[in-house]
């Protein structure tokens, strides 16, 4: 079982992913968020094998945020997602 951590500021986002995640019985969504800045709490929290991660979220962005949980979690697999098509819009450091 492959469990996921989903965070986006978007609620109706949230749940459509969980909804088509639902189909596959190796997946399970073990928690989600709203905000960067709760990530590597929640990471603690829910000890996720996968994050589906929001770039461009209010507060703290999807690209600091994975730079705070991959520098307490080396080990994190994150996904970042985003519908924005320009690749400098946001730069891992």
């Amino acid at each position: 079982m492959t469990k996921i951590l989903i965070v986006d500021d978007h609620q109706l986002f949230r749940e459509g992913v969980k909804r088509i995640l639902d189909f596959e019985d190796s997946f399970e969504v073990v928690g989600e968020g709203d905000d960067g800045s709760e990530v590597a709490e929640l990471y603690r929290r829910f000890e996720p094998d996968v994050v589906l991660m929001d770039i461009n979220m209010p507060g703290m962005n999807g690209v600091e945020a994975t730079e705070k949980v991959k520098n307490e979690f080396p080990d994190a697999k994150i996904i970042i997602l985003s519908i924005h098509d320009d690749v400098h819009m946001y730069r891992m450091r």
